[in-house]
């Protein structure tokens, strides 16, 4: 008797334990912080949490998926999906019509790209529509790419506020057709913070670009700029692909400390930097080492902006991305009201989702289109100046066969060519491509024969 008693013991036992841990796996996450009022559960919102290990995750807030990506799976257009706190390691696809938010902001809530090719893509589908809102990018080659994937030269938006972008070759990236709404958001320690293919439809405001090699670059494309602060950096913009129309315009944004307005200068570049009040004042950051791009009580950029539509302090906007404000004053609750503790260390989260560069073969292709476009670009703009005409004549053929071989004959069915090798297929789509690639062509053709009357 005395064994089965044992027994009955152990299996009471066991009954107990498994019971508290189902119990500690439905515990509220936020009593680890100062949180008295828990969020209420939202039938629009599916919620991630990287400390919550519970089996049952559904995306509600007791039950949250643990990683980004699982969240932005489930949602449907329409919802939001609220990160808390963490380390998400992991590049990540975002979903049409779908808003990623953290819930605490850019210093608690960080996406470590993991050394991938792009950390954050644009969602895949027709005319896609999205937002990331409160996040630190890291560690990729390129941060966040915006373009449409399903046709590389139609529409595709994406709203971007408050985001922290750092430690890659470059920020943001807006291909053909795209649009971009960048609104208070930071790049540092990058090559280039943001980049745009044939496209004039990126508006950047109340933006901070520090310790940057190049702020802006452009291949026949253009940015609005407003109340954005351009500091330590090589160059404002950096221009590619020949002779052509640039256009960096706005108003109220303060340059300082960079080599140079624009790469190349001088004669025949005709880079459109368009500044209605332009001011080289130097920044009083809190700690811009440290990454806190916060504004110094004294700083001579607060007060120096134009109302671009952003809640601000004072008689005018603030130039920067972050606007002052004294202690006490709330300028408007952007996320919930939450404290850490001073040491608190943020958990770590693993994605098991393997994001895959490309859907399909199709958009293999287009992308090769638009790589071999930039290469052809910027092996233009980089052409040695000092090298026998000859040469340049030779170099410059080259270029232009590449650019018929490689691009425009993979896009003509519809302008004379064969529709056996195209890999844009629908006539606006060629249209775009073809129109654009002809008129580089042009260009090369007048720099060729420039350069062979040399010889003659």
């Amino acid at each position: 008797m005395k064994v089965v008693h044992d027994m009955l013991e152990v299996v009471v036992a066991i009954g107990v334990m498994a019971m508290f841990l189902a119990v500690i796996s439905t515990i509220d996450i936020s009593s680890a912080r100062n949180d008295p009022d828990p969020v209420v559960a939202k039938q629009d919102t599916v919620y991630v949490n990287a400390s919550y290990g519970g089996m049952a995750q559904n995306g509600s807030y007791k039950h949250p998926y643990s990683t980004i990506q699982e969240g932005i799976n489930a949602a449907v257009s329409g919802q939001t999906v609220l990160v808390e706190p963490g380390v998400y390691y992991g590049n990540l696809e975002l979903k049409s019509g779908v808003v990623l938010k953290s819930r605490a902001g850019p210093s608690y809530t960080i996406i470590d790209g993991q050394g991938a090719s792009i950390a954050v893509m644009s969602p895949y589908g027709e005319a896609p529509e999205s937002r990331i809102d409160g996040f630190t990018v890291r560690n990729a080659i390129s941060l966040l790419d915006i373009r449409n994937r399903v046709d590389l030269w139609s529409h595709a938006h994406m709203d971007v506020n408050d985001c922290v972008f750092y430690g890659a070759s470059r920020g943001v990236n807006v291909t053909a057709g795209a649009s971009a709404d960048i609104t208070r958001s930071v790049f540092t320690d990058l090559d280039e913070a943001m980049a745009d293919l044939w496209t004039f439809h990126v508006v950047v405001k109340n933006v901070t670009i520090d310790k940057v090699g190049h702020a802006f670059v452009l291949r026949d494309s253009a940015f609005k700029v407003y109340n954005t602060s351009i500091s330590r950096s090589g160059c404002v913009a950096m221009l590619r692909g020949g002779n052509t129309v640039y256009v960096v315009e706005g108003s109220n944004n303060n340059v300082c400390s960079c080599t140079a307005m624009t790469e190349p200068s001088g004669e025949g570049i005709d880079p459109l930097i368009c500044f209605d009040a332009m001011y080289e004042e130097q920044p009083m950051f809190v700690d811009a080492d440290g990454m806190d791009y916060h504004q110094l009580m004294g700083s001579p950029l607060i007060d120096l902006g134009v109302d671009v539509g952003l809640p601000y302090y004072g008689s005018a906007p603030d130039i920067g991305a972050y606007e002052y404000v004294p202690t006490g004053v709330t300028l408007e609750a952007e996320y919930d009201s939450i404290t850490y503790p001073i040491n608190y260390v943020l958990p770590e989260s693993r994605s098991s989702i393997t994001v895959q560069p490309y859907h399909d073969e199709g958009e293999k292709k287009r992308d090769a289109i638009e790589t071999a476009v930039i290469e052809v670009m910027d092996e233009l703009e980089g052409m040695d100046q000092s090298m026998p005409v000859q040469g340049q004549i030779n170099a410059l053929v080259a270029l232009r066969d590449r650019l018929v071989r490689d691009v425009r004959s993979r896009a003509d069915g519809y302008y004379g060519g064969s529709t056996a090798d195209d890999w844009i297929t629908s006539m606006e789509g060629q249209y775009n491509v073809v129109s654009r690639v002809d008129d580089l062509i042009m260009r090369l053709d007048d720099k060729i024969n420039a350069l062979f009357a040399l010889t003659q």
